[in-house]
């Protein structure tokens, strides 16, 4: 079971090669759902800090009570914060060193992604150096 191992055998595995070429501070997960990206990240970079954003709560409820979200949370306090919202909004404060996006709405990739100024404002939202992967 994906609850019991790291790797998940999914496209969330490859989210995890995004750290180490990064700039060091926080990643933000745009499109947190419950927790997947975010758990890889944690237990393979030790020293991660992960902001994420997911629209929907029902979506986090659901992490919490079945994908050990809750878990997460209490074991990492000061490295995960979630945040209930549109990720498209998403900023902290002296930028992310990435931002993993995964933006979907009914199987396809939001519209709001197939317009060049929402990639314009990411990139602004990201520290030197830093990176996005979709």
């Amino acid at each position: 079971s994906f609850l019991f191992k790291s790797l998940t055998s999914t496209y969330f595995d490859v989210f995890a090669t995004l750290p180490p070429i990064l700039p060091p501070g926080p990643l933000g997960i745009l499109g947190f759902g419950a927790g997947s990206a975010a758990r890889l990240i944690l237990d393979l970079y030790p020293t991660g800090v992960i902001h994420g954003w997911e629209l929907d709560p029902a979506v986090i409820s659901v992490g919490r009570e079945y994908f050990n979200l809750s878990k997460i949370e209490k074991q990492h306090p000061n490295r995960v914060f979630i945040y209930i919202g549109n990720a498209l909004n998403a900023e902290i404060e002296n930028g992310f060193s990435g931002l993993l996006v995964d933006l979907f709405s009914k199987g396809c990739l939001i519209p709001e992604l197939q317009d060049p100024i929402t990639w314009r404002k990411m990139k602004g939202r990201l520290r030197g150096g830093g990176r996005i992967m979709v």
